[in-house]
């Protein structure tokens, strides 16, 4: 069994001798997402894989799958096949959930924690970059939407027209959508 202990920079703070760290968190921030995390402390050896999976709120599929895309590195294996994790596993399947919420694909969350092993301006020009494609692709889809907004808009619009008239008509905008594939079928 485990303990929900503070979050992860509490504890290191502790350890190191230092003040607790108590940085503004918020759900547009990009972190190791270490609301809480798993004392180790009273457990031998390492975490069974349904330890982390409990403790991170996923599947033992989902840390398969996780290791299978390489977010998290193969771990340790007992005599007998069963996986062994260390308690900074739980951090990293955290940090791919949160980054999964703020819509990072499989492969942007890999390619984000490739760079670890870069030096600092380095990494930060790759982080920059992937960022920036996020935020190009995040601007299209805005565009889109934008567009199918003011479609859905104006297709309200026609109803509340109707809706206000003549109480025998037809919906415009179900005889807008069917007219097309009815004009196609004739030809």
């Amino acid at each position: 069994t485990f303990m929900i202990a503070p979050p992860m920079e509490h504890i290191w703070s502790a350890l190191q001798g230092q003040a607790p760290v108590d940085g503004a968190r918020g759900p547009d921030t990009l972190d190791s997402g270490a609301w809480s995390t798993v004392n180790t402390a009273h457990m031998p050896g390492a975490l069974r894989i349904g330890d982390v999976a409990a403790a991170c709120g996923v599947s033992r599929d989902a840390l398969r799958y996780y290791e299978r895309q390489g977010l998290l590195a193969r771990p340790r294996r007992t005599a007998g096949g069963f996986r062994e994790y260390d308690a900074t596993t739980i951090d990293r399947v955290r940090f791919i959930r949160q980054a999964q919420a703020q819509g990072l694909s499989i492969k942007e969350i890999r390619e984000l924690t490739s760079y670890q092993a870069e030096p600092g301006r380095a990494r930060c020009r790759r982080v920059h970059d992937l960022l920036a494609r996020k935020l190009e692709e995040l601007d299209e889809r805005r565009r889109e939407l934008d567009a199918f907004t003011a479609s859905l808009r104006n297709y309200k619009t026609m109803c509340e027209r109707t809706l206000t008239g003549n109480a025998e008509a037809e919906c415009p905008v179900v005889e807008n959508l069917v007219k097309p594939a009815v004009e196609r079928r004739r030809r």
